[in-house]
């Protein structure tokens, strides 16, 4: 049995059929064939938790929170091109 590329993979009619592609609407590329848990339990379904977070979308929380920075620290950080 060959290897399945990513590709073979989302277009697999099999895993269709067993719904085990999700759509997942990205918001810079638009909508993405992703594949979804091969698991199907009948009592806790599993979805999609959405595209992933962009690059740098998580700084700001992550420095103010995890690093207890004030949020006027983490902007100085930023007007000079530190963080993103």
């Amino acid at each position: 049995m060959a290897v399945m590329t990513a590709d073979d993979l989302r277009n697999d009619p099999h895993l269709a059929a067993r719904e085990a592609i999700v759509v997942v609407d990205d918001p810079e590329i638009g909508p993405v064939r992703h594949l979804a848990t091969p698991l199907h339990l009948s009592r806790t379904p599993a979805c999609s938790a959405g595209p992933a977070p962009r690059l740098g979308a998580d700084t700001v929380p992550v420095l103010e929170r995890l690093l207890g920075l004030q949020r006027d620290d983490v902007m100085a950080l930023a007007a000079r091109g530190v963080v993103g």
